[in-house]
This record gives structure tokens, C-alpha cells and sequence, in this order.
């Protein structure tokens, strides 16, 4: 019986979201890039625990390759399957501040070490 209940709010739900038009502004590549993102900074935090001074700046070296492949499909992916212009702009907006947060991160490294 619980299950029926939830399917039936299921169904509801995703009936409302066709007649309004709206869906999520993020799809699965999304989420698996900012997984990835997520496991590669565990990484980078295990790392700097039991690694000091010149190799230290290595382990950002995941972190950084994820989030520029990030980057650079997720726009291809998105071209490809179309976008509305809103989620465009999201999106847009998006990949100009990861950049910016790279470039800042190489930044960082660079005058630390």
C-alpha cells in the first residue's frame, strides 16, 4: 500500500512539473562531476596530512585535472543536448567562476611554495 501511495505522489509530481514546464537545471554529469570534485578534495585532504613542503602542492594536481575536465565537457555535453537560454546563462556563469577558482588555486600554490 506505501508503495502505491508513492507512486501515485510520483506520478502527481511529475505531472505538475510537465504541465509548469520545469525541470532541474543540473542533470546526472553534473552530479558526477561534483562527486568527483568531492572524492578528489578527500584525496587532496588525506594527502596534505602525511605529505609536507615541496610535494604538498602535488596533490592539488587530481583535484585541479577534475574540475577542468569538468569544465570543458559539461559545456559540450550540455551543447549537445540543448539547453533553454536561462540554463544557459547558469551554466555559463557556472564554468567563469570554476575557472576563476583554478586559476585563483594555481595562484595560491604558486606563491606558497
Amino acid at each position: 500500500m506505501m508503495i502505491d501511495e508513492l507512486s501515485r505522489v510520483k506520478d502527481d509530481l511529475e505531472t505538475m512539473r510537465e504541465a509548469t514546464g520545469l525541470r532541474l537545471p543540473f542533470g546526472r554529469e553534473d552530479i558526477v562531476v561534483s562527486l568527483l570534485i568531492a572524492a578528489t578534495g578527500g584525496f587532496l585532504l588525506v594527502w596534505s596530512l602525511f605529505v609536507t613542503g615541496y610535494w604538498l602542492p602535488v596533490g592539488a594536481i587530481p583535484v585541479l585535472a577534475v574540475i577542468l575536465i569538468g569544465s570543458i565537457w559539461l559545456p559540450v555535453n550540455r551543447r549537445r543536448r540543448g539547453q533553454p537560454p536561462l540554463e544557459k546563462h547558469l551554466h555559463v556563469f557556472s564554468n567563469k567562476s570554476e575557472l576563476i577558482a583554478v586559476a585563483a588555486f594555481f595562484l595560491f600554490i604558486a606563491l606558497s611554495g
